[in-house]
């Protein structure tokens, strides 16, 4: 491969969502025929702010082509509104929302928060779970990103400016169009949103020498739960002064969570006492250290050959490089040095029956338990942007526990998870944005 120049870096990344975005799934049961009281008072509230945005909502009950707009961007006909096989029933949106302006999403945000709707953000709509554009629970709204789509290239500067609803092809084109010497280091498939494939880490081939695409990125500008528009120097950075000096004692207790008047005394109680598109489509992934035996590749090999394997596909993503000499704790994404590759693995099937999709969902989870013995333990790590609902799920009510969540969250974000937690807890501390696997806030 012949490498570019320079590479490019997204200097002002526009991430409309404080966290990770998603949402999901079948549409074909829980379908509402009548507007809820929120549903008026969201309208209201929306219309009231400014009179465009009225032209940029749709509901099943006031416009024919909120079909056609949900279904735009789904890409895993599994989560599609016309299949009925799917093993589990999801809810639509009561409404969706497709701003063009920064206010537009702030006013969105404020209003689906007043009037007790949470919120889904659809980047492009490739969550392999189907989390950005339908629910387990009930009512919500999908801001869709899909007009806020600009990307900017500064040759000069060897930065860009790019919108979280452009998709990857969109962002490459710009690039290529003012450069042919520079690039960016994003994924494969070209109609992937920039907003989730960022906010998950984002690989593709040139990952070993410039590292992933949230390697990337200088900066963001988001929108919080509160509707207000954040950059890196609205956020702050780390500086001397926020640290806390204490002895080696106190910062035992400290990161063990015990009160602050605590005294070493209460280490003793600690035994007794411890402080708390296409077709349809399943994934799974794991992380490898050593590299797979002879057994183990035969074993995946006879495998995908069985009748439930349909089309299977596995991809060795290899890491190394530049991947090993990022800090584990640089990003969310925590799989760096000791990682020898990660394995991605799909199965895709065809067809509405019931029993299809349970005999195909059967023969990955068994390739996924084949494969304990020769993948990353304790925990066993899996990739956030391949979204595996068989690793755990959030309660619909939004009452999860951090303790809870660590079943799942460790696998995807290993000691980062407490970190994205503490984060939450900081800028979205009643859990506004959520999901079936969006990160709990964690309260100091």
């Amino acid at each position: 491969m012949k490498f570019p120049s320079s590479l490019l870096s997204l200097t002002r990344f526009l991430l409309l969502l404080p966290f990770f975005s998603s949402a999901w799934l079948d549409f074909s049961v829980a379908t509402n025929t009548q507007p809820q009281p929120q549903y008026h008072d969201l309208l209201h509230c929306l219309c009231s702010q400014e009179d465009a945005i009225c032209n940029l909502i749709y509901t099943a009950q006031n416009s024919t082509a909120y079909a056609s707009v949900l279904q735009f961007s789904i890409r895993n006909p599994r989560f599609s509104n016309n299949n009925a096989s799917s093993s589990s029933s999801r809810t639509k949106p009561i409404a969706i929302v497709t701003p063009t302006t920064i206010p537009q999403v702030q006013s969105t945000v404020l209003c689906s928060r007043k009037h007790g709707l949470h919120l889904r953000v659809r980047s492009g709509g490739h969550d392999f779970e189907g989390a950005s554009y339908a629910s387990l629970s009930s009512p919500f709204v999908l801001l869709d990103l899909v007009n806020l789509r600009s990307v900017t290239v500064d040759v000069p500067s060897k930065s860009a400016w790019a919108q979280s609803g452009a998709v990857l092809a969109e962002v490459y084109h710009s690039i290529a169009s003012a450069s042919r010497t520079l690039a960016f280091p994003a994924g494969l498939c070209p109609t992937v949103g920039l907003g989730g494939h960022i906010s998950g880490g984002g690989y593709g081939t040139t990952l070993r020498k410039f590292g992933m695409a949230a390697d990337n990125i200088r900066d963001a500008l988001l929108v919080d739960a509160d509707g207000r528009v954040l950059d890196r120097a609205a956020m702050g950075e780390d500086k001397e002064e926020d640290c806390k000096e204490m002895s080696w004692i106190e910062s035992v207790l400290h990161f063990a969570n015990y009160p602050s008047n605590s005294t070493y005394d209460v280490l003793l109680k600690s035994r007794t006492d411890s402080p708390i598109s296409f077709a349809k489509l399943k994934a799974k992934s794991d992380y490898v250290g050593t590299p797979l035996p002879e057994s183990a590749l035969q074993g995946i090999w006879s495998r995908v050959h069985q009748v439930e394997a349909g089309a299977a596909l596995l991809h060795l993503i290899p890491h190394g490089g530049m991947m090993s000499r990022i800090s584990d704790s640089s990003t969310p994404y925590p799989y760096r040095a000791g990682t020898v590759y990660k394995i991605q693995y799909y199965v895709a099937w065809s067809g509405e029956q019931k029993e299809v999709e349970e005999r195909h969902l059967g023969w990955i989870r068994k390739l996924h338990e084949f494969l304990t013995p020769f993948v990353s333990k304790n925990p066993r790590g899996a990739y956030a942007n391949s979204r595996d609902l068989d690793l755990g799920m959030n309660d619909p009510t939004g009452e999860t526990s951090y303790e809870q969540a660590r079943v799942w969250g460790e696998q995807y974000f290993k000691h980062n998870f407490e970190r994205l937690a503490r984060v939450k807890a900081a800028i979205d501390p009643s859990n506004f944005f959520r999901n079936e696997q969006s990160v709990p806030p964690l309260s100091m």
